[in-house]
């Protein structure tokens, strides 16, 4: 891969950076006071650099990258999807994207299901606990009708 992301109208291309992730040498890499980074195998550096600093970097990204991927690919849950959104005619309007309220309503409803799941587990167990204490009570009678000799119907 040769895309060029120096400027920020470049989009990153997340399946060709994981292609690339996938091809390097398994990491972790270490840099050495030398400028040459190496890998866990035995061999030639995989990459080198007068500057430590960028020795550094470039040992830090092998597993980096990999978990700057996997970061993404999970939803953070507590982000708003237009936290960050590129069309600036929306704020230049004063106005919010439509899918905004979208997500928020679906976010209140969220909260709203959430609420009424935790209502409905409380009475569930409520009547669990009734259930029990009925059952106890009618093997309790069904006992005590056994030692006195009496029949119910």
């Amino acid at each position: 891969m040769t895309a060029d992301y120096t400027t920020t109208s470049t989009p990153l291309d997340l399946d060709a950076i994981r292609t690339l992730t996938a091809a390097a040498t398994p990491g972790p890499w270490t840099a050495h006071p030398d400028g040459l980074v190496w890998s866990t195998l035995i061999g030639d550096p995989v990459s080198g650099s007068l500057l430590v600093a960028d020795a550094d970097f470039i040992a830090a990204a092998r597993t980096a990258v990999p978990a700057l991927l996997a970061k993404l690919a999970q939803p953070c849950g507590s982000c708003h999807p237009c936290t960050n959104y590129a069309d600036e005619t929306w704020r230049a309007a004063g106005r919010t994207p439509p899918h905004v309220f979208q997500w928020d309503e679906a976010q209140e409803e969220l909260t709203r299901l959430r609420a009424e799941l935790a209502a409905e587990q409380t009475r569930t167990s409520r009547l669990e606990d009734a259930l029990a204490r009925a059952e106890q009570q009618a093997a309790e009678l069904r006992i005590a009708q056994a030692d006195t000799g009496s029949v119910t119907r």
